[in-house]
């Protein structure tokens, strides 16, 4: 993947220099959310009376007056007072996001918030998504906005905030401590993660120790099966190749500690927001969602003595589909990086043939037509769901997804 540089539609347009946004949103009013039958008459009765307007002699006002008050559907109580439909009532708030100041090479562009991040504030601000209740982790927070809004407006019991760079790390601690905290908030960390180190991990057999020196960027031992016998000459190592998403144990101030170990073993939802624009990343990132999920059904099913109901962990992964023109699929444009995705996930729905231009992703980005899709581990199985109302302001895209998926 080649490290050009690279700017969200988020920031479109924004100043040169402008590192700062805010991101308006409506969260509802719990103290509008009370039986009509109390206060609605009177409240009825105003707002037809504003609708109406005032009448010029006694005696139209009375007619004007009644007219109003009808409902759009004909339906009055016996009583002639209006059954006025009460407006939802929101309080507009925002949170100030920090972020870096113009375009970004690609393995710095979690500086920048993404379209993708914006639908999953979305969803959790939704009406019934449950939110507020969520032990979450999230996978590539970037600056950091599902952090500050956990902070300023879900309240949730736990959330982690994840990513590999530390620049990264740094905007999501800054903007989740500066976010304004409603009511009793519940409790933020911003810890390193890299997807990369969970590629060849069986969650079956990872304690919570070695679980640990995984998240810190630390190797563990294979397991007993897979090391040398007496008789038995150890492969030569091999020199792993450079890679510049990879980085050394985290400073203190992000590293993972046993308790926090322990928290995670509590999380419920898994979140992730356009962290789907590299192949080789998207592999990574499915095996770390997909060994996180199972290791922490595992750890309950061991605690509980039995097979855990209504336990399973949901990754809610948001995304957009980027197309790409290539000379070999120039009469179709294809989302290749989110078709590669999608050959991880079980939807139950049929693959696309390779005559229909499908090709999977196999080839590690599609721009190689031509060579035959492998097939693909199914990792996670799941489903699309529909669009949440928008409560954040941003311009959104009719190409974003929201998916919500399981360990396979």
């Amino acid at each position: 993947m080649s490290d050009d540089f690279v700017l969200s539609e988020v920031h479109l347009e924004l100043r040169r220099g402008q590192d700062s946004t805010r991101f308006h949103f409506a969260v509802p009013d719990a103290s509008t959310s009370a039986s009509s039958s109390d206060s609605g008459d009177e409240e009825g009765r105003e707002s037809t009376e504003e609708a109406g307007g005032g009448a010029p002699d006694g005696e139209a006002g009375p007619r004007r007056r009644r007219a109003a008050a009808t409902p759009p559907n004909g339906r009055a109580p016996a009583d002639g007072d209006a059954c006025v439909r009460r407006r939802d009532r929101r309080r507009r708030r925002f949170v100030a996001i920090r972020h870096c100041d113009g375009p970004s090479p690609i393995s710095r562009c979690g500086e920048q918030v993404w379209r993708g991040a914006c639908l999953l504030a979305d969803a959790a601000l939704a009406p019934g998504s449950g939110a507020r209740g969520w032990r979450a982790l999230e996978l590539g927070c970037g600056a950091g906005l599902l952090a500050a809004l956990s902070a300023a407006a879900l309240r949730c019991p736990l959330f982690f905030a994840t990513d590999a760079e530390p620049s990264a790390l740094a905007l999501a601690a800054g903007n989740a401590a500066a976010a304004p905290a409603a009511g009793a908030a519940g409790e933020v960390f911003v810890r390193r993660l890299s997807w990369l180190d969970f590629l060849h991990v069986d969650p079956a057999s990872l304690t919570a120790e070695e679980l640990l020196q995984l998240l810190n960027g630390q190797t563990i031992d294979p397991p007993a099966s897979q090391q040398p016998g007496p008789q038995q000459q150890p492969d030569p190592p091999q020199q792993a190749p450079p890679s510049p998403r990879h980085h050394p144990p985290p400073p203190g101030a992000f590293a993972w500690t046993a308790a926090d170990v322990a928290r995670l073993a509590t999380v419920d939802t898994l979140l992730a927001g356009d962290v789907i624009y590299d192949p080789p990343l998207t592999e990574a990132f499915v095996h770390a969602a997909a060994c996180l999920a199972r290791w922490i059904e595992a750890r309950r099913a061991a605690e509980a003595g039995r097979a855990p109901q209504g336990g399973r962990v949901r990754v809610v992964v948001a995304g957009e589909r980027r197309y790409n023109f290539t000379l070999h699929d120039w009469q179709r444009p294809r989302a290749a990086a989110w078709e590669d995705f999608l050959t991880y996930v079980d939807t139950g729905e049929e693959p696309p043939s390779s005559g229909e231009g499908g090709g999977g992703g196999g080839g590690g980005g599609g721009e190689g037509g031509g060579v035959e899709a492998q097939p693909r581990p199914k990792l996670l199985r799941g489903r699309r769901l529909a669009l949440p109302p928008q409560a954040l302001e941003y311009d959104r895209s009719p190409d974003l997804e929201l998916w919500e998926l399981y360990a396979a």
